[in-house]
C-alpha cells in the first residue's frame, strides 16, 4: 500500500496527531483511506512536496467542536472512560449519521445547508474529512431527505449518504450511537443501489460481516446458479421487485416495463428456484442472499 511505503521512506516526517491539523508548516494529503496524513514540510525537499501531492490528493481539515454542545456531545460519545462529562439535557435523541463520497471546500455553506433543510437541526459533529453525524429530535421521513441528498450533489458536486437513526432517551445516547456508526459503515459499500437507509437498512449489512466465506458461498450456489445470474434482465428484476418491498407496480415503474413483463420474470424466477418471493418469507430470504452476493 502507499501509506505503508511512505511510512518507510519519510518516518519521523509524517504526523497523524489531529492537533496538528491546523497546522501551517504541515502538509496534509488524504491516504487511500481518505483519512489524513501530514508531512512536516521543514523536513521535506521542496520536490518531495510536488511529488507527494502528485501521489496523493490534499486533505483539508474538518470543523472541530465549537460552541458548548459541540464539545459536550464530542466527549459524550468518543471518550474512553466509563464516567461521562454532563450530559446534555435532551429527554430523547436521534442520530442522523452522514457520509460524503469526497471532501468539500466548504464545510460552513454545508452546514447552513442543514439548517435551512432542517430547521430542527441541534448539533453537528465532524469524525473526519468525510463522515459525520447530526444530533437531534428531527421527524422528518426519509422521503424527504431524497430532496435534500439531491439538493447536496447539486450543490457541492458530492454524494451525501444517510443513515436515520431511531429516536433513544439520553440514557441509550452513546450505545445507540456506537450501534448504529457499526451497521452504517458496513452498508456505505452498497450506496450504489442505495443512499439514505433507516437503522433496520442497514442491519443486515453489519449482520452478514460475520458469516464465514465458505457459508456465504455455500448458501449463494444453492440460489444463483449460473443459469440464474447469466440472466442480468431477470436478477435485475428480482432485486428491483425486493427494494420496492415487494410492489409490483412501483418495481414495473423503476424499471420501465409493464407490470405483467415483470410478473412473468418473477414467475420465471419462481419456476426455476422454487422460492415463492411473493410469500414475505422467501423475500426475505431473497434479500439476505442478495446481500452474500454484493459482499
Amino acid at each position: 500500500m502507499i501509506t505503508e511505503s511512505l511510512k518507510r521512506q519519510f518516518g519521523s516526517a509524517m504526523t497523524t496527531n489531529p492537533t496538528d491539523y491546523h497546522r501551517l508548516d504541515v502538509l496534509w494529503l488524504q491516504d487511500e483511506q481518505s483519512k489524513p496524513i501530514g508531512f512536516y514540510k521543514e523536513q521535506l525537499s521542496q520536490r518531495e512536496q510536488q511529488l507527494l501531492m502528485l501521489l496523493l490528493p490534499v486533505w483539508k481539515p474538518y470543523p472541530v467542536p465549537e460552541t458548548v454542545s459541540e464539545k459536550q456531545w464530542k466527549e459524550w460519545l468518543f471518550q474512553d472512560s466509563a464516567q461521562p462529562v454532563a450530559a446534555p439535557t435532551q429527554e430523547a435523541v436521534r442520530f442522523v449519521h452522514f457520509s460524503l463520497s469526497e471532501s468539500i471546500d466548504t464545510y460552513t455553506d454545508f452546514h447552513e445547508a442543514w439548517q435551512n433543510q432542517l430547521p430542527g437541526l441541534h448539533t453537528m459533529i465532524w469524525t473526519d474529512a468525510l463522515n459525520g453525524v447530526v444530533i437531534d429530535r428531527i421527524d422528518d421521513e426519509t422521503s424527504e431527505f431524497s430532496h435534500f441528498v439531491q439538493a447536496i450533489a447539486t450543490d457541492f458536486y458530492v454524494d451525501l449518504t444517510l443513515l436515520i437513526g431511531s429516536t433513544r432517551s439520553i440514557e441509550q445516547a452513546r450505545p445507540t450511537f456506537t450501534w448504529e456508526q457499526a451497521c452504517f459503515r458496513a452498508a456505505l459499500p452498497h450506496v450504489n443501489k442505495q443512499h439514505i437507509f433507516k437503522e433496520h437498512e442497514a442491519i443486515p449489512y453489519y449482520l452478514i460481516q460475520f458469516i464465514p466465506e465458505s457459508e456465504n458461498t455455500y448458501i449463494q450456489t444453492q440460489v444463483l446458479t449460473e443459469e440464474i445470474l447469466q440472466d442480468s434482465d431477470m436478477m435485475k428484476s428480482i432485486s428491483s421487485y425486493l427494494h420496492h418491498s415487494m410492489n409490483l407496480s412501483s418495481a414495473a415503474k423503476s424499471l420501465h416495463m409493464h407490470r405483467n413483463s415483470l410478473q412473468y420474470r418473477i414467475d420465471k424466477f419462481i419456476e426455476k428456484t422454487g422460492i415463492d418471493i411473493k410469500q414475505f418469507q422467501h423475500a426475505a430470504y431473497m434479500h439476505f442472499v442478495l446481500l452474500l452476493q454484493d459482499r
